[in-house]
């Protein structure tokens, strides 16, 4: 075991986490998890997320496409701490969180708090669809579609292709926000005259924060879910209530302080390129200048379907 995980560690140093084979992760992943664990004590499913695939160097992070396979049970415990009763009750109040969280990703609280950003942003608003949440309209009359995943990722997947390929079609400017960007589609968007924004955290509405802020303990490891600095709470009334500060919401500024800027030019380019976007990622970057840039996403890319498609067996 030892002499495997200096070999995975000796292969990182030189690629990332797709380089090594669907064992090497699943042996990495444990010696992650274990040297978490005894530094935290305990953590749920989504704090090991957080804490696995958005924190460190960039090529230590799992891809969370991984940790759908790698992330079997709902709770991890330090051995030596899992039968203390203090640790236990953190573990059910951290679980408890973690259910709210999730489920309020996409609730009708959640969007009509996005619905009143956005339409602070988009001339004649209009919701299109709720899962994925999508918003059309116009900023400085160019006609806009705008999809935003809360508290996800945006990834190389079809849908996310699909959804650029209509905006192509509608002669629509997309614009994509989420928690996190893939790392993989930002050279893409750029080539494509795309705007992505990456959040780095979650809107959830303010009943959300004694859940979230009230886990705690003797120790301060265990004093707060890992990942609870990664929320923007609001209330239903947070317009009347937090007036002016409203402009410190990142979504707002994004679209005043970039897109409404940049817009114009960007349109012209996305409607100008020669690359007829497919519904798939290889299809579309295929088009692209054949250089060593566009080589390496390609690489990239079929080296991570091919490790999802090795840890899914």
């Amino acid at each position: 075991m030892e002499k495997q995980l200096k070999k995975i560690i000796e292969k990182l140093g030189k690629g990332n986490i797709n380089s090594l084979t669907a064992e090497e992760v699943r042996t990495y992943f444990e010696h992650r998890v274990a040297i978490l664990l005894s530094n935290k004590r305990i953590l749920v499913k989504d704090e090991l997320r957080y804490l696995l695939s958005e924190t460190g160097p960039g090529n230590l992070r799992f891809d969370p496409r991984y940790l759908d396979f790698l992330l079997q049970d709902t709770i991890f415990t330090y051995l030596p701490f899992k039968n203390i009763p203090e640790i236990q009750a953190i573990g059910i109040a951290k679980q408890k969180a973690e259910s709210y969280i999730i489920s309020n990703l996409n609730s009708d609280k959640t969007q009509n708090i996005l619905k009143s950003i956005l339409r602070k942003c988009i001339q004649k608003a209009k919701i299109i669809s709720i899962h994925p949440f999508i918003i059309q309209g116009t900023i400085r009359k160019v006609p806009i579609s705008c999809i935003i995943k809360n508290g996800e990722w945006i990834l190389p997947s079809p849908d996310t292709f699909s959804f650029l390929e209509e905006c192509q079609h509608q002669k629509r400017f997309p614009i994509i926000v989420a928690k996190k960007v893939s790392g993989i589609l930002f050279p893409v968007f750029k080539i494509l005259s795309v705007f992505g924004l990456n959040i780095y955290k979650t809107y959830l509405p303010e009943e959300a924060r004694k859940l979230i802020e009230t886990i705690s303990a003797t120790d301060k490891n265990l004093r707060e879910i890992k990942y609870n600095s990664q929320f923007i709470l609001k209330a239903d009334n947070y317009q009347e209530k937090e007036g002016k500060d409203l402009s410190s919401d990142p979504i707002l500024n994004f679209f005043e302080n970039i897109v409404s800027d940049n817009i114009p030019i960007y349109y012209n380019n996305f409607l100008g390129t020669k690359i007829k976007i497919a519904d798939n990622f290889i299809d579309t970057v295929s088009q692209f200048r054949k250089n060593r840039s566009t080589k390496g996403l390609l690489e990239n890319y079929q080296m991570t379907q091919s490790l999802i498609q090795n840890l899914r067996n």
